[in-house]
């Protein structure tokens, strides 16, 4: 009888998060993870005790890199502007991470931009970089998301896609006229 084959948990969620990179959050499933890893589901499902815990730790690494990139934009000179260039990067270059976490309703995980662990570093820097503060601050960051996110989103579906610093120019246009509107206006 030939051994059982053993594959660990790191193995699977990485051949998990390939299968998500190929054909999307929704078309994964344990036989596909278990095609990529040339063995049969029972090595899978003697690791995770189901698909939904298999799929949520697919989340839980697609939000880790996720927050990593945000990380390396809040490092930037202007780190505001910096998280949003990491947001788009992060459409740009995982896509189909991107639409299952920010685009999808029946995607990975629907509250992420409520609950996204980056959120409160975020609205800090845009306070030290704006000079606005408390409600004036979360709405600057509200605002500018909402462009950020339309940006990332055309990137993600390649449907529209600028020269970097096309968008470079259009963050900072945008970041400009919020904080000149914010400044002296009720909220």
């Amino acid at each position: 009888m030939p051994p059982k084959t053993k594959r660990g948990r790191k193995e699977i969620i990485e051949a998990a998060l390939d299968e998500v990179r190929e054909n999307g959050f929704l078309k994964l499933n344990v036989r596909a993870v278990a095609r990529r890893l040339e063995c049969s589901t029972m090595p899978i499902f003697s690791v995770f005790s189901g698909m939904e815990e298999l799929k949520k730790a697919v989340v839980d690494e697609m939000v880790a890199l996720y927050e990593s990139y945000i990380e390396k934009g809040l490092l930037e000179e202007k780190p505001f502007k910096g998280a949003g260039r990491a947001y788009i990067r992060f459409a740009k270059e995982e896509p189909k991470f991107f639409e299952a976490l920010f685009m999808s309703e029946k995607g990975a995980i629907k509250e992420l931009p409520t609950i996204d662990p980056t959120l409160g570093r975020v609205i800090a820097v845009a306070e030290g970089s704006s000079g606005l503060q408390g409600k004036r601050a979360e709405k600057m960051h509200q605002e500018m998301w909402i462009f950020v996110h339309g940006v990332a989103t055309m990137y993600a579906t390649n449907s529209f896609v600028w020269e970097e610093s096309a968008v470079d120019e259009m963050l900072t246009d945008v970041f400009l006229g919020l904080k000149e509107r914010l400044s002296g206006g009720k909220v």
